[in-house]
């Protein structure tokens, strides 16, 4: 036995990286530390098997443990990764656990128009007339074209046109952005991480791991991802807490969001979206620990928000509630480069309205469903520019 070792609650390590191959743990020069706010911490959760035996006397035998696995749950700013010395987005230190909760990436430039002439539409191949640049129309954000497949820069202050619509606009600007949403995947192609989770000088090798994520918005404060990621057990092992780069940004603070209900803009403190995705064991009688992988087998997208109360003519919620209407919420938070956020609900459908009270003025409490259109896998679009 050894030197007495004391740990220390608050020295706790969080390196993540994306793995190649289910359950694999990447070469660790492949892991980045993970900047997360206070808590995170692990759990091991167990099958407890209760032997059916028979004994002469009342005192219980030991049990076994069956299945096992490990679940971490950290939270983190809602932060971009900034740009690189030579302009170019970089990802949030989160993306890998981002992306292990069945979300997809997409690259895509947003185009911000005005002096618009015509309808732009979606498929719409779009020239810049001066830059020459093209992409394809994706979706469309209000006045912003947000385009996919994009060669070529389009430049401020140039005419762009649609090839099939006809119709011309002109360019205020053009972001670089990654998009994330959800997606429908098999297991085999859903994306997985892997942690090295130092609690102090224990260190957890946790693999596989797949998820679901809450993003929580609260006015005057910077927005938070608690993420609730399971994945396969290992032993931990005595280990060195290793020196950790953190990224420098702070995510931004709620505030200025210009948040819209299609076209009513409400006064409100709080937003809160949950991907409330079903992540499931798939049991393995081959497998060491009784199971081979996590995986998402569903979600059902949810939120809610606390508009003031307003008239009935300019904002009534138990119309869209009877109506079962659909709504867009959207909204962005920040306005560095690199570290700001367009958050979208494309269609709200509002579940059972109530009246609260906010220091004396009536609110409602609104909680409602993230629905798709029937194009699927678009309730939720959260994009970094």
């Amino acid at each position: 036995m050894g030197d007495r070792v004391t740990l220390m609650t608050k020295r706790v390590g969080t390196l993540v990286a994306a793995e190649a191959t289910y359950g694999v743990p990447p070469d660790v020069g492949d892991y980045a530390a993970l900047l997360c706010n206070e808590g995170v911490d692990i759990t091991v959760n167990g099958e407890k098997i209760e032997r059916n035996v028979v004994t002469p006397t009342f005192s219980p035998v030991p049990s076994a443990v069956g299945t096992k696995s490990n679940q971490i749950s950290p939270t983190v700013e809602l932060r971009g990764g900034g740009l690189s010395e030579a302009g170019a987005l970089l990802a949030p230190d989160w993306e890998p656990m981002f992306l292990a909760c069945s979300m997809k990436k997409r690259e895509v430039v947003r185009l911000d128009i005005e002096s618009i002439t015509g309808t732009f539409e979606v498929d719409d191949v779009v020239t810049g007339g001066g830059s020459a640049a093209t992409g394809t129309v994706y979706h469309i954000d209000g006045d912003t074209l947000v385009l996919s497949g994009v060669s070529g820069e389009f430049q401020a202050a140039e005419t762009v046109s649609g090839g099939t619509s006809g119709a011309t606009a002109s360019v205020s600007a053009a972001h670089e952005a990654f998009e994330y949403r959800p997606a429908t995947l098999e297991p085999k192609d859903q994306a997985s991480a892997s942690m090295r989770f130092f609690k102090h000088s224990h260190l957890w090798l946790i693999n596989g791991l797949r998820g679901t994520w809450s993003l929580d918005c609260q006015d005057g404060k910077i927005p938070t991802l608690s993420f609730t990621m399971s994945g396969l057990y290992a032993d931990p092992a005595d280990s060195v807490l290793p020196t950790q780069t953190f990224t420098n940004l702070i995510g931004p603070v709620f505030m200025g969001v210009g948040l819209t209900i299609d076209d009513y803009v409400p006064i409100f403190e709080a937003l809160k979206l949950d991907l409330s995705a079903d992540v499931q064991p798939r049991k393995d009688a081959n497998h060491t620990n009784g199971m081979c992988e996590m995986y998402v087998a569903g979600r059902t997208p949810k939120g809610s928000m606390d508009p003031e109360a307003d008239s009935l003519a300019n904002y009534n919620v138990w119309e869209l509630w009877k109506n079962a209407a659909v709504a867009k919420l959207a909204c962005t938070v920040g306005n560095t480069p690199g570290n700001r956020w367009r958050i979208e609900v494309p269609q709200v459908t509002h579940e059972d309205p109530k009246y609260g009270d906010k220091s004396g003025i009536t609110k409602y409490d609104i909680s409602f469903t993230a629905t798709d259109s029937g194009t699927g896998d678009r309730e939720i679009r959260m994009t970094l520019f």
